[in-house]
This record gives structure tokens, C-alpha cells and sequence, in this order.
């Protein structure tokens, strides 16, 4: 699956000038973790069945977190990780120091508790959605994709062999074993129903009876009844079968909508009592799936029972990336009010929005909810504001004091005393504003441009007042744009429309993309000791143009990735770029990148900064902020600061 498939995200990006002394060829430079703590969007969670101490979670676009304390604190086991989205974790009830993982990216093995991750041989690395084991011979298992079906492994997962024998056009979403006998696997798809086989998967068998929802997203087999067998749907609820499959009925009393199932769940000691994650809300049943009644009332995205302590039960939420998420525990069998918030150092926060002082210790995070801070290099982070999503962040380098924020969708907001309090600046800007982009002319801070969903926005007297400046541009979002230090009149502007140049600080725009692919651009940067050169982020790498953009060419070899961002080290002929794919670095003017990722647990690159101090921080649309090990004690002030958002989010921006 591709990383930017989710339905409402911003990705923005920042250029700015970077030492080469940061990445030496001889050293390689590694990303730490630096938090905030906090919980994004929980998509998995596993409860080991020999250790109720020992929890893993998988969350969108941060990896797995694991917990050896009963969910009192967790920490990040993703390495060898390549994808970071992990819908679905297993754990072998027989070993179960061995797990796989099912991810937007492929499927991925571990053998050594989560310490260390490899890719599963013989296996595409595409979108995965569920696995399990053969209870009764766990080192058989199976893992789906709605991408590329089915595959069955026999040797614990060092060989995979696919069978899809009769499921072509089915888009297979989940699968489950019979507990009482290996030849039964239960297979249910989103295109076309459930499917059964009595052979272990060689062949199978359609069987809808009854099922008239087709879209089959959970499946649940019931361990003390193996006949009973629960069926979630994309938009239909829930359907129960009392002969393996053979024929279903509706069973989804209580639940609000019909709503589409994530997950279920049963407690192993009852069959009475079964759990259903849905869009909506947690539902439990104590009477086997006749009625239901809500728990939680939020939508959730998967549920677990601990197997050893079955009061116990784990729930995630969290829709990314505008919502942040929780994972919550009952040890009160899920009742409704029993719920708390459990998982400190987990780390999958998007931080849409970044800045750092050029001459102060400050840094600030804009997050979907508020504003924080960190004046000790991310050691320790202080809330400014509580709520709102603040997907753009500034700060004045002749005022380091005087902050800039950009939220999505209510307007513009400024800080006069390094964050202490906030005003809206709004005169002249609409209150609905999406400030993609905050540009500070770096001759004169007083002048700011806003890229946002309405075009162009120009203040002259420090966000005092507005004027918007779109003659010659099209109806569109301005995701970024660039000034030339040399000429500050001049300015490129990276739309959704292509690429657009004006001559007279904003007051006119011509087009400028020949060359560029048709569509957004996403990111523009220009080259300050060589105004010329011009660099644009499009969705198959960079573009790159020697003649102020005025015609332009691919410089994209070793970049497929959307480029987001845009970096200069120009006195050592140095270029870096943000991407989807993580921090790339060039040293031949674009004709090769070389990746700098090592330590990442999120590749999706939202924001690029130095501190005072020169020391590199990366903050990322999943897993927080980051910063570079290496750091370089000679650093230039920032040259350029570029946001944008790929397409297929809606709009927003970043620090």
C-alpha cells in the first residue's frame, strides 16, 4: 500500500542549510528518538500467551512498541523494520520468542522477541493484513494480502509458498484456523465473501449462505466451540456461523449503524462473551454476538484479551493522522467504565508542524492537538496549548521570541513571548484558514508569506495585517514556496496547479513548470549560493532546473519517493531531501542521492531543523521527532523553508 494512502494527512517540509560535517562518510550518522511521548493511531495489539508482562503493539507508521511490565511502559522494537504501519501482530503460542508482522510494506519475521526484524522470504513486499498460527502446529501459519492473497509457511516462517488457488479477484482480508484440527482454514475477503478449505489452503471453497455482506474484514473462530465462527464486515456488521462456515446469519443487535468491523475478539474462558472493534465504538456480548452493547465509545481499531488473565483486555484507537489515539486497558472484562489509558513511551505522534530558534535554545512541535516545547534539545517537552492541530510553525531569527502558527482550518496565530501566549492575526485572513506553508523574507522578518488552501496570503508589518496575493495564480493550495535571498522580489510557488514564479514580492504569478510533471508540486527551493538553481519536490523524486525555473529536468536517480523537503550545504556542494521515503543527501547536484535513514522508525519526514547549537532534528508525520547523533558546531543560519502535502492528503503544512 502506498504510505500516502490515508484520508486525511498533511505532509509539510522544510529546507534549510545544512553542514556537510552532519553526514561524514566515514561516521555514519544515526537518528535517536526524542518523543514527545504519546499515542498516535494503535492498529494491532498481541498479548503473549505464555507471559501477560509481555505486550506488543502495532501502530500506524511508527512500528511495533513492546511492553515486559504489563503495559506499565513501553519502548520501540521495529529494527529491520522497512515498513512502519503494522496492522497485524502474531505471536507463535508455542515459541514465542518468534512473531510476524503484517504491514502496509510486506511481511516481517522476528525471532528474538522484537529485538530485531527481517523481511519474509519469498514474499511481495505489499500491503499485509492479517496472520496466524495453526494452534495445533504452530510452525505452520498464514499470513494474507488483499494485494497478493495468501501465503503458508510450514518452517515457521523461513519459506512462504502462496495459495491461491481459485481466489483470483478476491482481495483477501483476513484468516483463522481451526483449533481443533489443522485442515480447516477459514479465509474471509473483501471482494467476495468467505471461503473455506478442508486441505490447509491447497484448495477452497466459497460459502456465503446467509452472508449477505460480502466484505469480509474480521474473522473469529471460537476456541471451546471450533463450529462457532464470527464474520466482520466492511459496513455490515457482524454474521455468525454454527457449522464452520457452512451457513451465517446477521448478528449484530446493538450495533449502532451496522457499522464495519476492525476486529474480535472471545474470551477464552467463556463463548458467551465476544468483543467487536468497529468505526464507531468497542462492543461486547455476553450472550455469543445476540446482542451487543458499546463499551467504549469511540471507534476502535482492534481489541486483545490477555489469555492468562482474561479480565484483562487491550483496546486501540486512533485515526491517523488528525486524531490521535490511546491504548486503553480494562481488567474488569471491558466494562464500560473501567477503561484507563496505558502506554507511556510509546512514540507515534505526527508532528505536522516544527521550528527551532536560530539563537535560543527553544523548539517547538505543532501537533493535532496544541503546541509543545522543548528548550533542552528533547529531553524534556512543556505543553504550550492543549488542542487545536497546528500544522505550521515560524520563528522570527531577528525576534526569536516573536513565534508564527499556521493551524488547519482556524487561521493564523502569533506568539510574542516564545510561546507563553497566542493571538489570532487574522486581519485579512479568513477565520477557516489552512495555513499549508509560513515563509519570513529572510532581509526583513516583518514580511511574511502564508501558502494555504486559498492561495497566497502577505503580511508587511509582523502578521499585523493581510493581503492576499494571487494575480496569476490559479484557484489553488499553495503547498510551498521559496525566496531568493539574492533578489527577495522574486519567489517560486510549489502548488497543486504546477509550479509558479513571481518577479514582484507576490504581487504577480506566471507559471513556471515546464518540464514538470502535470499536478502538484509538493516542495521548491532555491539554491542560495547559486540563485539559479532551483530545486521542486514532485511525487517521483526531484526536479531540477539551472535557470531559475524556467525549464526543468528529472534529478531524481535513487529517489522514487515524494520529495517534501528540500536542504542546502552550498559551500560544500551538499543537497538534502525529505521525503516519503526518509533524509536523502546528494553531493552531485541531484544526480545521485544516497539515504541517511539509519535509526528512523518513521520515513514519512515532515520537518528538518537545526537547534542553536547545530544539532539536526527530524520530525516525522508518525513517530515524533528525531535528532541526528552527528552535529556540526560550524552551522549557518536555515537559508529556506519549504512545506507542502502530497495529494492525496488533504491540505496542511509543517513548521
Amino acid at each position: 500500500m502506498p504510505l500516502f494512502r490515508s484520508r486525511s494527512a498533511f505532509l509539510v517540509w522544510a529546507a534549510f542549510l545544512i553542514p556537510a560535517s552532519l553526514i561524514a562518510a566515514s561516521a555514519p550518522s544515526t537518528w535517536v528518538s526524542l518523543g514527545p511521548d504519546g499515542v498516535g493511531a494503535i492498529l494491532s495489539i498481541a498479548v503473549d500467551p505464555t507471559s501477560s508482562a509481555t505486550i506488543y503493539v502495532g501502530t500506524k507508521g511508527a512500528g511495533v512498541f513492546k511492553s515486559t511490565d504489563g503495559s506499565a511502559t513501553f519502548a520501540a522494537a521495529s529494527s529491520g523494520m522497512t515498513n512502519f504501519s503494522v496492522i497485524a501482530v502474531a505471536i507463535d503460542p508455542a515459541a514465542t520468542r518468534i512473531l510476524f508482522a503484517a504491514t502496509e510494506g510486506g511481511l516481517f519475521r522476528s525471532g528474538d522477541g522484537a529485538a530485531s526484524w527481517s523481511a519474509a522470504p519469498g514474499v511481495p513486499a505489499t500491503v499485509f493484513n492479517g496472520v496466524a498460527f495453526d494452534p495445533g502446529n504452530p510452525a505452520t501459519a498464514y499470513a494474507v494480502s488483499t494485494d497478493a492473497g495468501v501465503f503458508k509457511t510450514v518452517d515457521s516462517g523461513a519459506t512462504w509458498t502462496a495459495i491461491n488457488a481459485g481466489l483470483s479477484g478476491t482481495s483477501p482480508r483476513a484468516i483463522a484456523v481451526d483449533p481443533s484440527s489443522s485442515s480447516n482454514v477459514y479465509l474471509g475477503t473483501l471482494l467476495s465473501g468467505f471461503y473455506r478449505s478442508s486441505n490447509g489452503g491447497s484448495t477452497w471453497t466459497q460459502s456465503n449462505d446467509g452472508l449477505t455482506n460480502l466484505h469480509v474484514s474480521a474473522l473469529l473462530v471460537d476456541p471451546r466451540a471450533p463450529a462457532n465462527i464470527y464474520a466482520g464486515t466492511s459496513n455490515g456488521g457482524v454474521f455468525k456461523s454454527t457449522n464452520s462456515g457452512g451457513r451465517w446469519q446477521a448478528s449484530s443487535l446493538g450495533i449502532a449503524g451496522i457499522g464495519s468491523i476492525r476486529g474480535l475478539a472471545i474470551d477464552p474462558r467463556s463463548s458467551s462473551s465476544v468483543f467487536a472493534a468497529t468505526d464507531t465504538a468497542l462492543y461486547g456480548s455476553t450472550d455469543a454476538g445476540a446482542i451487543w452493547t458499546a463499551l467504549v465509545g469511540v471507534p476502535v481499531n482492534t481489541v486483545a484479551i490477555d489469555s492468562l488473565a482474561p479480565d484483562t483486555m487491550y483496546a486501540g484507537y486512533g485515526n491517523p493522522p488528525t486524531q490521535n489515539g490511546a491504548l486503553l486497558q480494562s481488567t474488569q472484562k471491558g466494562a464500560q467504565q473501567s477503561w484507563s489509558a496505558v502506554g507511556t513511551g510509546i512514540r507515534n505522534l505526527s508532528i505536522p508542524g516544527f521550528a527551532a530558534s536560530p539563537t535560543t535554545p527553544e523548539i517547538y512541535a505543532g501537533l493535532y492537538g496544541g503546541i509543545v516545547k522543548t528548550t533542552d534539545n528533547g529531553q524534556s517537552w512543556q505543553r504550550l496549548l492543549n488542542s487545536g492541530a497546528f500544522i505550521s510553525l515560524a520563528v522570527d531569527p531577528s525576534t526569536p521570541s516573536t513565534v508564527y502558527a499556521g493551524t488547519l482550518g482556524f487561521g493564523f496565530y502569533k506568539s510574542p513571548d516564545s510561546g507563553a501566549t497566542w493571538a489570532a492575526v487574522l486581519n485579512g485572513i479568513p477565520a477557516n484558514l489552512t495555513a499549508l506553508s509560513i515563509h519570513l523574507d529572510p532581509t526583513a522578518p516583518a514580511t511574511i508569506y502564508v501558502g494555504s488552501q486559498f492561495g497566497v496570503y502577505k503580511s508587511t508589518d509582523g502578521a499585523a495585517s493581510w493581503k492576499t496575493q494571487n494575480t496569476g495564480l490559479p484557484s489553488t493550495s499553495v503547498f510551498s514556496m521559496a525566496l531568493d535571498r539574492s533578489a527577495p522580489a522574486t519567489l517560486l510557488a510549489a502548488t497543486a496547479n504546477g509550479m509558479f514564479r513571481s518577479t514582484d514580492s507576490a504581487g504577480s504569478w506566471s507559471a513556471s513548470g515546464s518540464g514538470l510533471p502535470a499536478g502538484s508540486i509538493f516542495s521548491v527551493a532555491i539554491d542560495p549560493a547559486s540563485p539559479q538553481t532551483v530545486y521542486a519536490g514532485t511525487s517521483t523524486g526531484p526536479y531540477k532546473s539551472v535557470n531559475s525555473g524556467a525549464s526543468w529536468s528529472p534529478a531524481n536517480s535513487g529517489v522514487s519517493a515524494t520529495v517534501l523537503t528540500f536542504l542546502f550545504d552550498s559551500p560544500r556542494g551538499l543537497l538534502y531531501a525529505g521525503t516519503s521515503a526518509g533524509v536523502f543527501v546528494t553531493s552531485d547536484g541531484g544526480a545521485t542521492w544516497t539515504p541517511l535513514n539509519t535509526g528512523l522508525t518513521s520515513l514519512a519526514i515532515n520537518v528538518l531543523a537545526f537547534d542553536t547549537y547545530g544539532t539536526l532534528y527530524a520530525a516525522t508525520d508518525a513517530a515524533g521527532v528525531f535528532r541526528l547523533l552527528q552535529s556540526s558546531p560550524d552551522r549557518q543560519p536555515p537559508i529556506e523553508r519549504s512545506r507542502q502535502r502530497p495529494p492525496t492528503r488533504p491540505l496542511g503544512p509543517r513548521s
